[in-house]
């Protein structure tokens, strides 16, 4: 007689169904939900089998992950510890288990955060309750000990790293800003929106030479202006990661003078426009300028940034940019990569007065070679050119051309990219042979073979780079690095880590 059969001996047709329905209904729950493991149990109670219960219950607290609304996993906890005091009422010495659970939650959220850590030891139980829950994890800095920090440092601080976890309002940076007189460089990271907790206290700080809110910091477009706006008598370097703006238009004239600041970052999250004219009369004495992902909005046909008399280093990456902003000849390092659209519209004989250019980056986007040349002519007769990016774009190959005419030579080069390349393995080892003081190069994503790697050895490259090279073996790789040679290689995947021209996500864009 089989063991169901058993089990069922004496109960009627009623019975029978109700109780198989029970086995199926928990089972199922147990494959498919977190609170199958509470059912479960209840009807293992049910039938008597409160060990097996007891077991159900264990493997449920260790299965079911933290989360931060962590009701299950407590519920779990709170059964567990029923079933388990009911079992041994007399052997268990756990305080917890004869506590509320909601009890249990309020101790330990009184206690200090050194005193929650010692309770992590205590029993499961307890670690269990600590893990479950964030919020006892994590304190906000109480005022006083604030004051008392500050206090013991004497007010000498003069950078301050705050995050957003920490729970710092206005009142605490008030105080912040209003003791310590040499504060010069705030920096807040963590998630979370910036707003009117800072704008309110910044005119506090006297001596803010330096703010940065990091990656996922997000903060409004017009917030970044009024904090600017806040400290433009003493800021010289600003960065922002995560700006929030808007398609819907923008207010003219709306930047403040910022006469002393130096460097600007400013990385848009979404879709944004920029007065980028209005940014530019404001940052006469800007050194280092960063806009990322923005679309830019102007009056003129082309963005004049020529009146940036002492910017050296100008990065204007995964933009929305159409036609080619007018530059200063102060740059020494100007990045315009990734803008698919950028190309179209730039004709191939304009000459651009770039003459200190020590790196020039425009991968990714649809420059000819041609503009590539005429970008870099003046550096190059100046002997000034050190790093060139000019992969991963779609060029034309005429049969029959010499390289040089397509390509910029210059025995100043130290570092080139040329990855992502559809070009032959001989004109690639072409391009490469117009720099002969190279020490350091990127041609992953082509097909590039091992014989070529070897060349590339014999003619002194001391920094290679092959990654998703698929007709690069392991055996060059490992000749490479046997003569001395920093290799960086990845076996070719699936993935598509590597976009290109060739991949049908930019077929819309280009």
């Amino acid at each position: 007689m089989s063991k169901q059969r058993v089990d069922e001996q004496g109960m009627g047709p009623l019975e029978k169904g109700r109780k198989r329905y029970q086995e199926k209904d928990y089972k199922s729950a147990l494959r498919s939900f977190h609170e199958g493991y509470l059912r479960c149990a209840k009807v293992l109670q049910s039938k008597g089998e409160n060990d097996l219960a007891l077991k159900i219950y264990q493997r449920g607290l260790s299965k079911v992950q933290i989360t931060g609304a962590d009701n299950e996993r407590q519920k779990l906890q709170s059964f567990y510890n029923k079933l388990r005091q009911a079992q041994n009422p007399g052997k268990s010495l756990d305080p917890l288990e004869f506590l509320p659970l909601e009890l249990a939650q309020m101790v330990v959220e009184n206690l200090e955060l050194r005193d929650r850590v010692i309770c992590l030891a205590v029993t499961k139980s307890w670690k269990r309750l600590l893990e479950s829950s964030h919020k006892s994890t994590r304190k906000p800095v109480s005022f006083n000990a604030l004051k008392l920090h500050l206090k013991r440092s004497n007010y000498t601080l003069d950078r301050a790293i705050i995050s957003t976890k920490a729970y710092f309002d206005v009142k605490r940076f008030e105080y912040l800003f209003r003791t310590c007189k040499r504060l010069s460089t705030l920096e807040i990271c963590g998630s979370g929106v910036i707003g009117d907790t800072l704008v309110s206290a910044l005119p506090r700080a006297k001596c803010l030479e330096t703010i940065s809110c990091g990656v996922n910091c997000e903060i409004s477009l017009r917030t970044v202006q009024t904090v600017l706006r806040t400290c433009q008598e003493t800021l010289r370097e600003a960065t922002f990661l995560r700006v929030k703006g808007s398609m819907a238009g923008f207010v003219p004239n709306s930047w403040p003078e910022l006469r002393r600041l130096r460097i600007l970052n400013l990385r848009c999250f979404g879709d944004a426009i920029l007065e980028i004219n209005g940014l530019r009369d404001s940052i006469p004495n800007i050194k280092s300028l960063t806009l990322t992902y923005w679309d830019y909005a102007t009056r003129d046909p082309n963005p004049d940034l020529s009146s940036l008399k002492e910017i050296e280093t100008l990065s204007l990456t995964n933009s929305h940019l159409r036609v080619m902003p007018l530059f200063p000849p102060s740059l020494k390092n100007l990045k315009i990569s990734h803008n698919r659209q950028l190309g179209a519209y730039v004709p191939g004989n304009e000459t651009y007065d770039l003459p200190h250019l020590e790196s020039f980056d425009c991968s990714g986007s649809a420059l000819t070679n041609l503009v590539v040349k005429a970008f870099t002519l003046q550096s190059i007769k100046a002997g000034t050119l050190k790093r060139l990016y000019i992969g991963d774009r779609l060029t034309e190959y005429m049969p029959g051309t010499p390289v040089e005419d397509e390509y910029p030579a210059s025995n100043s080069v130290e570092e080139l990219s040329i990855a992502s390349m559809i070009l032959r393995e001989k004109r690639l080892m072409e391009i490469v042979a117009l720099y002969p003081n190279l020490q350091r190069l990127d041609v992953s994503g082509t097909k590039i073979t091992g014989v070529a790697v070897k060349q590339l050895v014999q003619m002194g490259i001391r920094w290679l780079k092959l990654d998703e090279c698929s007709e690069v073996s392991p055996d060059a790789v490992d000749y490479a690095r046997g003569k001395g040679v920093d290799v960086q290689f990845n076996f070719p995947s699936r993935s598509g880590r590597l976009g290109s021209f060739r991949d049908a996500s930019y077929a819309g864009v280009i």
